[in-house]
Protein backbone atom coordinates (compact mmCIF):
# COMPACT_ATOMS: atom_id res chain seq x y z
CA UNK A 1 0.00 0.00 0.00
CA UNK A 2 1.43 3.43 -0.91
CA UNK A 3 1.70 6.27 1.32
CA UNK A 4 -0.21 9.11 0.39
CA UNK A 5 0.76 12.69 1.38
CA UNK A 6 -2.08 13.03 4.40
CA UNK A 7 -0.22 11.21 6.54
CA UNK A 8 1.06 13.10 9.38
CA UNK A 9 4.73 12.29 10.06
CA UNK A 10 4.65 10.32 13.43
CA UNK A 11 2.22 7.78 11.63
CA UNK A 12 4.53 8.09 8.79
CA UNK A 13 7.15 6.84 10.79
CA UNK A 14 4.84 3.98 12.17
CA UNK A 15 4.08 2.69 9.03
CA UNK A 16 6.92 2.87 7.43
CA UNK A 17 8.78 0.81 10.53
CA UNK A 18 5.80 -1.50 10.33
CA UNK A 19 6.32 -2.30 6.48
CA UNK A 20 9.67 -3.01 7.05
CA UNK A 21 9.17 -5.65 9.90
CA UNK A 22 6.52 -7.22 7.67
CA UNK A 23 8.85 -7.21 4.78
CA UNK A 24 11.46 -9.43 7.07
CA UNK A 25 7.78 -11.37 8.38
CA UNK A 26 7.71 -9.92 11.58
CA UNK A 27 4.57 -9.32 11.56
CA UNK A 28 4.04 -9.50 15.81
CA UNK A 29 6.68 -6.72 15.68
CA UNK A 30 4.84 -5.18 13.25
CA UNK A 31 1.55 -5.25 14.66
CA UNK A 32 3.69 -3.66 18.19
CA UNK A 33 4.88 -0.73 16.56
CA UNK A 34 1.38 -0.03 14.96
CA UNK A 35 -0.68 -0.76 18.56
CA UNK A 36 1.77 1.65 20.46
CA UNK A 37 1.49 4.53 17.98
CA UNK A 38 -2.61 3.66 17.56
CA UNK A 39 -2.51 4.23 21.50
CA UNK A 40 -1.98 7.79 21.31
CA UNK A 41 -3.56 8.99 18.00
CA UNK A 42 -6.47 8.31 16.05
CA UNK A 43 -6.35 5.16 13.66
CA UNK A 44 -6.43 5.97 10.21
CA UNK A 45 -6.72 3.65 6.87
CA UNK A 46 -3.67 3.03 6.77
CA UNK A 47 -2.78 1.78 10.10
CA UNK A 48 -5.82 -0.26 9.88
CA UNK A 49 -4.57 -2.11 6.42
CA UNK A 50 -1.44 -3.08 7.75
CA UNK A 51 -3.05 -3.92 11.38
CA UNK A 52 -5.72 -6.33 9.27
CA UNK A 53 -2.13 -7.89 7.57
CA UNK A 54 -0.24 -8.37 10.57
CA UNK A 55 -3.38 -9.97 12.34
CA UNK A 56 -3.39 -12.50 9.33
CA UNK A 57 -0.04 -12.69 8.95
CA UNK A 58 -0.11 -14.44 12.68
CA UNK A 59 -2.87 -16.60 11.84
CA UNK A 60 -5.26 -14.30 13.47
CA UNK A 61 -7.70 -14.05 10.83
CA UNK A 62 -11.07 -13.39 12.37
CA UNK A 63 -9.45 -10.09 13.92
CA UNK A 64 -7.72 -9.94 10.69
CA UNK A 65 -11.54 -10.25 9.01
CA UNK A 66 -13.23 -7.33 11.56
CA UNK A 67 -10.51 -5.15 10.66
CA UNK A 68 -10.35 -5.72 6.87
CA UNK A 69 -14.44 -5.54 6.62
CA UNK A 70 -14.37 -2.44 8.96
CA UNK A 71 -11.66 -0.98 6.33
CA UNK A 72 -14.35 -2.27 3.11
CA UNK A 73 -16.92 -0.38 4.92
CA UNK A 74 -15.65 2.88 5.09
CA UNK A 75 -13.27 2.80 2.13
CA UNK A 76 -14.93 0.79 -0.56
CA UNK A 77 -13.68 1.92 -3.60
CA UNK A 78 -9.87 1.26 -2.48
CA UNK A 79 -8.63 -2.23 -4.39
CA UNK A 80 -6.07 -2.96 -1.94
CA UNK A 81 -8.69 -3.29 0.52
CA UNK A 82 -10.58 -5.19 -1.12
CA UNK A 83 -7.98 -7.48 -2.11
CA UNK A 84 -6.99 -7.82 1.74
CA UNK A 85 -10.80 -8.84 2.63
CA UNK A 86 -11.16 -11.08 -0.30
CA UNK A 87 -7.60 -12.60 0.70
CA UNK A 88 -8.54 -13.42 3.96
CA UNK A 89 -11.62 -14.78 3.06
CA UNK A 90 -10.05 -17.38 1.50
CA UNK A 91 -7.60 -18.07 4.13
CA UNK A 92 -10.83 -18.56 6.11
CA UNK A 93 -12.03 -20.80 3.53
CA UNK A 94 -14.87 -18.31 2.57
CA UNK A 95 -14.36 -19.16 -0.89
CA UNK A 96 -18.04 -17.84 -2.10
CA UNK A 97 -17.23 -14.73 -0.39
CA UNK A 98 -13.75 -14.64 -1.34
CA UNK A 99 -14.32 -14.48 -4.91
CA UNK A 100 -17.50 -11.97 -4.78
CA UNK A 101 -14.92 -9.66 -3.17
CA UNK A 102 -12.34 -9.97 -5.63
CA UNK A 103 -15.04 -9.05 -8.05
CA UNK A 104 -15.46 -5.84 -6.50
CA UNK A 105 -12.20 -5.33 -6.78
CA UNK A 106 -12.29 -5.79 -10.47
CA UNK A 107 -15.23 -3.57 -10.57
CA UNK A 108 -12.48 -1.12 -9.98
CA UNK A 109 -9.50 -2.09 -12.20
CA UNK A 110 -10.75 -4.91 -14.45
CA UNK A 111 -7.48 -6.00 -15.46
CA UNK A 112 -5.78 -6.24 -11.44
CA UNK A 113 -4.04 -9.39 -12.50
CA UNK A 114 -3.94 -10.32 -8.09
CA UNK A 115 -7.78 -10.09 -7.79
CA UNK A 116 -8.27 -12.54 -11.06
CA UNK A 117 -5.06 -15.01 -9.91
CA UNK A 118 -6.73 -14.67 -6.17
CA UNK A 119 -10.59 -15.44 -8.02
CA UNK A 120 -9.00 -18.29 -9.64
CA UNK A 121 -7.57 -19.98 -6.49
CA UNK A 122 -10.67 -19.52 -4.98
CA UNK A 123 -13.01 -21.39 -7.87
CA UNK A 124 -9.87 -24.03 -7.73
CA UNK A 125 -10.67 -24.80 -4.00
CA UNK A 126 -14.39 -25.12 -4.58
CA UNK A 127 -13.83 -27.58 -7.11
CA UNK A 128 -15.20 -24.78 -10.09
CA UNK A 129 -11.98 -26.04 -12.40
CA UNK A 130 -13.57 -25.20 -15.67
CA UNK A 131 -14.21 -21.05 -14.37
CA UNK A 132 -10.76 -21.25 -12.24
CA UNK A 133 -8.89 -22.22 -15.75
CA UNK A 134 -10.62 -19.03 -17.45
CA UNK A 135 -9.14 -16.93 -14.80
CA UNK A 136 -5.85 -18.23 -14.71
CA UNK A 137 -5.66 -17.75 -18.25
CA UNK A 138 -6.80 -13.72 -18.19
CA UNK A 139 -4.75 -13.29 -15.47
CA UNK A 140 -1.30 -15.09 -17.10
CA UNK A 141 -2.58 -12.89 -20.12
CA UNK A 142 -2.26 -9.26 -18.15
CA UNK A 143 1.00 -10.83 -16.38
CA UNK A 144 2.39 -14.02 -18.03
CA UNK A 145 5.39 -14.41 -16.10
CA UNK A 146 4.09 -14.27 -12.92
CA UNK A 147 5.20 -17.64 -10.80
CA UNK A 148 3.01 -18.19 -7.88
CA UNK A 149 -0.02 -17.98 -10.98
CA UNK A 150 1.74 -20.52 -13.35
CA UNK A 151 2.20 -22.86 -10.74
CA UNK A 152 -1.18 -22.84 -9.11
CA UNK A 153 -2.36 -22.82 -12.25
CA UNK A 154 -0.09 -26.30 -12.91
CA UNK A 155 -1.77 -27.78 -9.74
CA UNK A 156 -5.16 -27.39 -11.43
CA UNK A 157 -3.86 -29.01 -14.27
CA UNK A 158 -2.80 -32.14 -12.16
CA UNK A 159 -6.18 -32.21 -10.73
CA UNK A 160 -7.45 -32.73 -13.57
CA UNK A 161 -4.95 -35.18 -15.09
CA UNK A 162 -3.22 -32.82 -17.31
CA UNK A 163 0.02 -33.89 -16.37
CA UNK A 164 1.98 -32.43 -19.35
CA UNK A 165 0.44 -29.47 -19.06
CA UNK A 166 1.24 -28.90 -15.59
CA UNK A 167 4.76 -30.44 -16.02
CA UNK A 168 5.23 -26.90 -18.67
CA UNK A 169 3.43 -24.81 -16.16
CA UNK A 170 5.62 -25.09 -13.14
CA UNK A 171 8.91 -24.95 -15.96
CA UNK A 172 8.02 -21.69 -16.47
CA UNK A 173 7.42 -20.58 -13.33
CA UNK A 174 10.85 -21.89 -11.99
CA UNK A 175 12.14 -20.21 -14.99
CA UNK A 176 11.23 -16.42 -13.34
CA UNK A 177 12.05 -18.04 -10.16
CA UNK A 178 14.07 -20.74 -10.09
CA UNK A 179 14.01 -20.96 -5.96
CA UNK A 180 10.07 -21.09 -5.92
CA UNK A 181 9.86 -24.09 -3.54
CA UNK A 182 5.91 -24.63 -4.56
CA UNK A 183 6.87 -25.29 -8.26
CA UNK A 184 9.42 -26.83 -6.89
CA UNK A 185 7.98 -29.02 -5.01
CA UNK A 186 4.77 -29.63 -7.72
CA UNK A 187 6.89 -29.92 -10.45
CA UNK A 188 8.80 -33.23 -9.00
CA UNK A 189 5.23 -34.55 -7.91
CA UNK A 190 3.69 -34.29 -11.57
CA UNK A 191 6.92 -35.66 -13.13
CA UNK A 192 6.27 -38.62 -10.66
CA UNK A 193 2.57 -39.23 -12.15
Amino acid sequence: MQLTKHIKPKEQKAIQEAQSLLSQNNANAAMEVLANYTKKYKHSQHTMYLMSLCHAMSGELNEALKLASNLVSKYAVNIEHLKLLGGIYHNLRKYVQAISTFERALKINKNDFQALSNIANSLKESYRYDEAEACYKQSLAIQPNQPDALTNYGLLMQVNARIDSAIDLHRRALQYAPQHSNALYNLAYALLE
